[in-house]
């Protein structure tokens, strides 16, 4: 049961009933409840998630992403662009600077 979350299951449910395709990421602080919200949410219906590692680094988090590919039956034939993983990191760093400056 979810207390509190209902703007964040209707927004989940919106984007899970809109004919267009999306990528859903959330993130936040270890042990809130991401994980089981998205569960809940959606009903445990899943064609695949992945849950990113709590240390690591990108590298890591790339292997362990193409791992889970790889487990739920889907083959990974990729080589990363430094175009498309800029974005990612410069995302990702920002993300540590709001934590540390406790904006997050």
């Amino acid at each position: 049961m979810l207390v509190g979350r209902e703007k964040e299951i209707h927004l989940l449910h919106a984007i899970q009933n809109d004919d267009s395709s999306h990528f859903v990421a959330v993130y936040g602080r270890r042990r809130v409840g991401k994980t089981f919200l998205i569960r809940e949410a959606f009903g445990y219906r899943f064609t695949f998630q992945h849950a990113g590692l709590s240390e690591g680094g990108m590298k890591e988090q790339i292997y362990a992403f193409s791992s889970s590919l790889k487990d739920a039956g889907y083959e990974v034939r990729w080589t990363i662009s430094q175009r498309l993983v800029q974005p990612i990191i410069c995302f990702m760093r920002k993300s540590r600077r709001m934590r540390e400056a406790g904006m997050m």
